[in-house]
């Protein structure tokens, strides 16, 4: 019985001390616009730097342009098209939760196969 309270309280004891709580890290919440303004740099210059392959599956290779391929920014096959979103990031389930982010953000797309009505 004395094993069992000493392994018992071995194990509050590791318990414990693993769940410090002086973690001394900070957290620094960056500009919503100035993040994205650097992000879609990022985002275009890849577009513009690699090429995509579509195999009679419609699977599709993305790799980066080393022979003159045409660049998925300028391909025509399956035009790179785009449209203008808004962040619905919530802070709760309630609709009231919402975070405040007045930017709108582009999101990319291509069409590989678009359906028939």
């Amino acid at each position: 019985m004395k094993s069992k309270i000493y392994w018992l309280g071995v194990l509050a004891i590791v318990l414990l001390q693993s769940c410090n709580k002086s973690d001394d890290s900070s957290t620094t919440v960056r500009n919503r616009q100035k993040v994205y303004d650097e992000n879609i740099v990022e985002i275009e210059e890849y577009l513009q730097a690699c090429f995509m392959t579509v195999d009679s599956d419609m699977n599709v290779t993305v790799d980066s342009i080393e022979n003159g391929e045409t660049s998925i920014w300028d391909q025509t096959n399956y035009p790179l098209q785009y449209i203008t979103v808004k962040n619905d990031t919530r802070e709760t389930l309630y609709t009231d939760g919402r975070i405040d982010d007045d930017v709108d953000y582009k999101l990319y797309y291509v069409v590989l196969n678009e359906g028939e009505e």
